[in-house]
């Protein structure tokens, strides 16, 4: 009785199995028979306008920060935040009572190192003949020697001090080193300025800009920057100034990247790396103002005649891998040779690289194609080998595209109408 039960127990089970297997095998036929809906679009020739937007601050192209040379309190200062200042003008004056006594003192020393210079060469010469004649040992004419090199050297040391104190004197008149506006000023008359050592900043008085050329200080991300180039055209739209758009042009591309605050606090997985592009203004105009927010877009490539296709349409696959596992689905081949097939395409899975490829319709079926892409927009991106003109590539839904694998069988639907609109110019 209980062989019996076992029996037909193992019976319910290897009919279960055949089911399940059955099952898989219908839901994998009924797979390759049933179609996917796609959309398609032709490849074309077009035209891709590349930009890279960024945000920056408006900035004089030559500005210079003054700061103090000497220490002292100011007497004078002559300008005022907003002034015009031509070069030479005097800007700021530092009480140079003391500088002048130093130099009076150096001018004094020098006075009575010349006279003691002369004293030592007539002396020096003189036995210089006597030397010549024998009637001077030779450790005298030493020590007289010597007098007169070291009174030579004194006559050099207090030269040098003279216009050391001189140079200090005449630093206590600060003047502008350019034709430009005074942008800030951060002192008044009677406050005492530093110079800066190792370790502390200087007193900055006061900036002095060029406004007669502008330009914007932009961080770029490191993705986008690797495109762009002095010379290239860009727009800029100053935040303050709504409804005005300036032309510019890339004049410099920094090479290191900016430190933000994430990358100082040690959070480099989140820290954005950026670099600094500076856009100068074509035409300035007087609205501008240091310092303004602005930001600009910059055409990083401009390519007319060439064959696009919607960027939604480039997906990354493993080419090979995709095409064995197709083999192995439709059982081609002796039943060796598929496994051979399927045990390749497990292994590749893990060394074959993922590279770009777009879809396109062959007889009703998603035939997977390798391309090779260039410059790109928000719609479209130049296909630079691997396609043709006019062939059809699928292009969407998203759905469909993201599950899609090679000879899957394709119908090719009209794109809804209504509900949230797609990017401008998308077929």
């Amino acid at each position: 009785m209980i062989k019996t039960i076992l029996n037909d127990r193992r019976a319910w089970i290897a009919a279960g199995a055949v089911i399940i297997v059955a099952a898989i095998v219908i839901g994998n036929m009924a797979r390759g028979a049933r179609a996917a809906g796609v959309q398609t679009a032709p490849a074309k020739k077009g035209q891709i306008i590349s930009t890279v937007a960024a945000p920056g601050n408006v900035k004089a192209v030559t500005e210079v920060k003054i700061s103090a040379y000497v220490m002292g309190k100011i007497t004078r200062l002559p300008v005022k935040e907003g002034d015009r200042v031509r070069k030479g003008q005097v800007l700021v004056q530092i009480d140079p009572a003391a500088y002048a006594a130093q130099a009076r003192q150096a001018r004094a020393s020098l006075d009575l190192a010349r006279a003691n210079f002369a004293q030592s060469s007539l002396v020096y010469r003189r036995n210089q003949e006597l030397h010549g004649k024998e009637l001077l040992s030779q450790e005298a004419f030493e020590q007289v020697a010597t007098d007169y090199q070291m009174n030579q050297a004194r006559l050099i040391q207090a030269e040098a001090s003279l216009d050391q104190a001189q140079d200090n004197l005449d630093k206590t008149t600060i003047t502008s080193p350019i034709n430009g506006t005074v942008v800030s000023l951060n002192v008044e008359v009677g406050e005492v300025v530093v110079t800066g050592t190792m370790n502390n900043a200087g007193s900055v008085i006061m900036t002095v800009s060029d406004m007669s050329a502008m330009e914007v200080e932009a961080l770029v991300d490191e993705s986008e920057v690797r495109d762009i180039r002095p010379g290239q055209p860009a727009e800029i739209e100053v935040d303050a100034l709504p409804g005005s758009k300036f032309a510019g042009a890339v004049s410099e591309v920094g090479n290191a990247a900016v430190a933000t605050a994430a990358s100082l606090s040690g959070s480099s997985s989140t820290a954005s790396v950026n670099y600094t592009v500076r856009v100068r203004f074509e035409t300035p105009s007087d609205l501008l103002k240091s310092g303004m927010t602005a930001n600009v877009e910059i055409t990083t490539a401009n390519k007319n005649g060439i064959l696009v296709v919607p960027i939604q349409s480039v997906v990354m696959r493993k080419v090979e891998t995709e095409k064995l596992q197709t083999e192995r689905r439709r059982g081609r081949g002796a039943p060796r040779g598929a496994a051979a097939a399927g045990e390749q395409a497990d292994g590749k899975r893990n060394k074959e690289k993922d590279q770009e490829v777009v879809y396109v319709i062959a007889k009703g079926r998603a035939a997977v194609t390798p391309v090779r892409t260039g410059v790109s927009d928000q719609e479209n991106i130049e296909v630079l080998s691997g396609l043709d003109e006019g062939q059809q590539v699928i292009k969407g839904p998203f759905s469909a595209l993201r599950n899609l694998k090679h000879n899957d069988r394709v119908k090719v639907e009209k794109a809804k109408t209504g509900g949230r609109p797609g990017p401008r110019g998308r077929d």
